[in-house]
């Protein structure tokens, strides 16, 4: 029955042994899926972290990676705060999205006014500092608790490139770049 809500019909001789997300917004589905089916693989709680940018930056505040000033937005009034604090540009995203879905970078007062006139999600967007640099990406695949593949990469343009029909990919790093050792 659980598993035709989640409209997968398998026959009972059928044993699963993975799942794999091949879609950033499905990891949390398949970690409930592994846990419902007794599957190894992402935990749920690993998942979410994964998904909701304000945890994924709680479990890196004491890390040495940086992490921008951020807030979880429930009201205007977080979001006008935030600026006073921290002044313009700001970048305000949904905390489940992914794929630079809904994210807008606020640079001053008018650009606040035009995203203030629509419709709000408190409660599910946060705020934060815009931190102008260089994006990297690293990707990776493990297997049986081993490293088995990593590969760190610089964007050329950014993750918002794609919104203005701009193109967006990523170079490999080599060994011998600065970063590289840095990033995996």
């Amino acid at each position: 029955m659980w598993l035709r809500i989640v409209n997968l019909t398998v026959p009972k001789e059928t044993k699963i042994t993975s799942i794999f997300a091949r879609a950033e917004s499905d990891i949390i589905r398949a970690s409930l899926l592994r846990k419902k089916l007794n599957i190894d693989g992402q935990s749920i709680d690993s998942a979410i972290a994964y998904r909701n940018k304000i945890l994924m930056k709680k479990k890196l505040q004491n890390t040495s990676i940086a992490v921008p000033d951020h807030k979880l937005v429930n009201s205007i009034f977080d979001i006008l705060d935030f600026i006073e604090k921290y002044n313009y540009p700001v970048v305000i995203k949904p905390i489940l999205e992914s794929g630079s879905t809904g994210v807008n970078i606020i640079n001053n007062d008018s650009e606040l006014d035009t995203f203030l006139s629509k419709k709000i999600n408190f409660g599910n967007i946060e705020i934060n500092t815009f931190i102008h640099g260089d994006m990297y990406t690293v990707d990776g695949l493990i297997l049986d608790n081993d490293i088995a593949y990593i590969q760190p990469s610089k964007y050329i343009n950014n993750c918002l490139s794609f919104l203005k029909n701009e193109y967006l990919f990523a170079i490999y790093l080599y060994d011998n770049d600065t970063y590289y050792n840095k990033l995996i």
